[in-house]
């Protein structure tokens, strides 16, 4: 069978063709090794299901109940409080009600549920008692809401990365889509999530959301409010401890604002003072591999477009140069360009079990370099 080089459902045919007799063979002797006891596992896979939905309907419940419990609990509270002030501030007749909250601390329970505030025989005083008590809830009770302040801070956190992956998936489906009005419709919700990740309290300083942002306006020809998020982008790289991570992030916001910047001028001085300002945040890096050298590639081809436009003849072949060897870099890195039938398969399979997105960043790099052939040429990026 001559299948082409990119037919891999043809490869696929012809390599289960010559597997294919000894796999029936196999299934069919596994089938009939199972088939006894075909009742027992069938049973064994409803009883598992059961019990999943089991688990996840009980979560869902368990959570109602516990907001009821909360309710009841703060309703006791209210009204204990509100018996014990009368008590201590306004005596009258003795109350017979004393229906302390179950989940109060301990010393705040006792204190609640305290029934006399007068010496007994002068034996001992139930103010004192009541103050050294209340002095304890106040201890454990600054420690529970300190715990209870982290754990809001983390939920709010999650709150924030899911916004901002529900945006990741809206802004990648836009790209599936070919109508016009679903494309528009999936670019909004993506920027919707993204303002509603930064607007989560104590998440608005996120870097990857306002880098997601700022794609997303961009997609949306906001070009404007896009800059303005590239440069707050900017701005908070700034501000962290000095990392690779940091550069990484100043590169990425100095590349996307020259983007911007070109689109409105391809000569543009500041688009060209902003890659160069990439470079040389990206050059104590070396050597990058994966995304983060496309990356180092892409401004050095940004960089040889606009200095051609500008007239820099002499400056913008490096530029183009250094462009080609980071794809080509890049691409060596990936392994064989073109390998044989078994090993563009055994690509192809593995990309079912794991999506590490290196066949996605390989063909990134051959339209990279073809534009470097069409810079090359032309004197111009398409």
């Amino acid at each position: 069978m001559d299948c082409g080089p990119t037919d891999y459902l043809c490869q696929l045919s012809g390599f289960l063709s010559q597997w294919a007799p000894g796999l029936l063979d196999w299934i069919k002797d596994t089938f009939e090794t199972l088939r006894p006891h075909l009742p027992w596992l069938i049973a064994l896979v409803s009883t598992t299901v059961g019990i999943v939905k089991w688990l996840q309907s009980r979560d869902s419940v368990t959570f109602k109940r516990l907001a009821e419990i909360i309710r009841e609990d703060d309703d006791r509270l209210h009204h204990s409080r509100s018996d014990q002030l009368q008590i201590i501030s306004r005596p009258g007749p003795e109350r017979t009600t004393f229906d302390a909250p179950l989940y109060a601390v301990q010393p705040l329970r006792q204190v609640l549920r305290q029934r006399r505030w007068a010496p007994v025989f002068g034996l001992t005083n139930p103010a004192k008692r009541a103050d050294r008590r209340l002095e304890s809830a106040l201890v454990k009770l600054q420690d529970q809401i300190a715990w209870t302040e982290a754990r809001r801070a983390t939920l709010r956190k999650q709150l924030a990365a899911a916004h901002l992956l529900k945006g990741a998936v809206a802004s990648a489906r836009s790209g599936q889509v070919t109508a016009t009005e679903r494309k528009l419709q999936f670019n909004r919700a993506a920027l919707a999530e993204f303002n509603y990740a930064l607007a989560v309290p104590d998440n608005g300083k996120g870097i990857d959301a306002w880098e997601h942002k700022g794609h997303q306006l961009r997609k949306l020809n906001y070009l404007d409010p896009a800059l303005q998020a590239f440069q707050e982008m900017e701005a908070l790289a700034t501000a962290l401890q000095p990392s690779k991570q940091r550069s990484l992030y100043m590169a990425r916001a100095k590349k996307f604002q020259a983007e911007i910047h070109k689109s409105n001028n391809p000569a543009a001085p500041n688009a060209n003072a902003a890659l160069i300002a990439a470079v040389t945040t990206l050059e104590p890096l070396a050597p990058l591999t994966g995304r983060d050298l496309l990356d180092q590639a892409e401004i050095h081809e940004m960089h040889a477009a606009v200095r051609f436009a500008m007239g820099a003849n002499i400056q913008a072949p490096l530029s183009l140069g250094a462009a080609r060897s980071d794809y080509e870099t890049l691409l060596a890195s990936l392994g064989l360009d073109n390998p044989g039938a078994f090993r563009r398969i055994w690509r192809w399979l593995r990309t079912i079990f794991r999506h590490d997105g290196a066949e996605e960043i390989r063909q990134l790099a051959k339209a990279g370099l073809k534009r470097v052939d069409l810079i090359e040429r032309t004197g111009q990026s398409a």
